[in-house]
């Protein structure tokens, strides 16, 4: 809400124009497969990557009930809406990354990284519906 004598917006009620037009574009151009390139060399157990490539159609229905029971069991937290549980969209990146990392990888990586693979998890679940 916009404070008309001062100004000002009310704290948390900002959208920014471009990162909602950014989405908006990740969305509509999502593709099935997703090739997310490092800046920096990524080290995951014991081995470096320079990318990681997601494919998000290969998961099944059953992958995707087998991520929520994961979730449930680890958080105990039921999930309601896959696109918005950080929890459910690493553990599917991790589950279709054609490399073989577990969803802690994603703990370990820089936030830029960690935030745009997640944002392309969430974008391809919003282009499925």
């Amino acid at each position: 809400m916009r404070d008309t004598e001062n100004n000002t917006e009310e704290p948390g009620t900002h959208i920014n124009p471009e990162e909602f037009e950014a989405v908006q574009r990740d969305a509509a151009d999502s593709k099935d497969t997703y090739t997310h390139k490092f800046k920096k060399p990524f080290i995951y157990d014991g081995q470096e990557y320079t990318e990681l490539r997601f494919d998000w159609d290969g998961l099944s229905g059953a992958d995707a009930l087998a991520i929520e029971r994961e979730v449930e069991k680890i958080t105990g937290v039921v999930v309601i809406a896959e696109e918005f549980s950080s929890e459910y969209l690493i553990r599917m990146a991790a589950k279709c990354c054609t490399q073989e990392i577990g969803p802690d990888a994603f703990e370990l990586m820089r936030q830029k990284d960690y935030k745009r693979i997640k944002s392309r998890a969430k974008s391809f679940l919003l282009a499925s519906e």
